[in-house]
């Protein structure tokens, strides 16, 4: 199809497209309208220390690692349902719940989708709790090892900075670090739109399927009555409006012909 017919098509058809396309999209908005919206509240938690040297920050983007697993583990989110009061089976907490981490950012995003945004939210805050506490129940170290190894005389004897690297280094070593420590820097809030169903972006979707199955039915019809219209013109033709006169009148003389040999043979 050309560029012409195409524009002489919209131009007989315009009504049908636009027909096509108002009834498409109000039936889009119609279902998204009636349709029970989805509500997304996001949680974020900083995992190990704000600053530090770059084994303890690289450490702590691998356990944020392990720290988004446990969000959105069944234990973890069952848990949390419990303790936010949210009834949901098995299978709506894994549609419900997801968390991320970032090996770079050291932050974990919590996310809960639900009907309601406030109890969204409630689960996300939830969640970042049961984190906490887990981080909470790890047992840790009261006191400095590095205490009594930096306390010798020929450790006392170094400058300051030296000592300090030092006592970094027992402490890797020992692993008393501050990598896994667990902060809620940003608690969810009740979204006040929802993520799904877009009903902006489904209408346009719709009115635009709509507008190309109508074109697709004005095509079939105009073929269909150009087809119809050409075998009309073709069954009002005769052989014989394509002959011309001359070429009938020489085939009238040689008919005469042909009859007079005849009758003389039979003479």
């Amino acid at each position: 199809m050309t560029a012409s017919s195409s524009l002489g098509l919209v131009r007989r058809w315009w009504w049908l497209l636009a027909a096509g396309a108002l009834a498409a999209g109000l039936v889009a908005w119609v279902v998204t309208s009636h349709s029970p919206g989805r509500y997304q509240a996001e949680a974020k938690l900083l995992v190990g220390p704000v600053s530090a040297d770059y084994q303890t920050l690289q450490a702590s983007g691998m356990i944020g690692r392990t720290y988004a697993e446990l969000a959105a583990s069944r234990p973890v989110a069952q848990a949390a349902a419990r303790s936010a009061g949210v009834n949901l089976t098995p299978k709506q907490v894994a549609n419900a719940v997801s968390a991320t981490s970032s090996d770079v950012t050291r932050i974990i995003d919590i996310r809960v989708h639900h009907s309601n945004p406030v109890v969204a939210a409630r689960m996300a805050n939830a969640i970042s709790t049961q984190l906490v506490q887990l981080r909470r129940r790890v047992p840790v170290a009261r006191t400095d090892p590095a205490g009594p190894p930096m306390r010798a005389p020929a450790l006392a004897r170094l400058p300051r900075k030296q000592r300090h690297h030092i006592h970094d280094a027992v402490l890797r070593v020992l692993w008393l670090s501050p990598a896994g420590n667990l902060e809620v820097v940003d608690a969810a809030v009740p979204p006040r739109r929802p993520v799904a169903p877009r009903t902006g972006l489904l209408v346009l979707a719709a009115a635009l399927g709509g507008a190309l199955l109508a074109a697709v039915c004005a095509v079939v019809r105009d073929a269909w009555v150009d087809g119809t219209r050409e075998e009309e013109l073709l069954d009002g033709f005769e052989l014989e409006d394509f002959i011309g006169s001359e070429d009938r009148s020489h085939g009238i003389a040689l008919q005469r012909w042909l009859d007079e040999a005849r009758s003389e043979e039979l003479s």
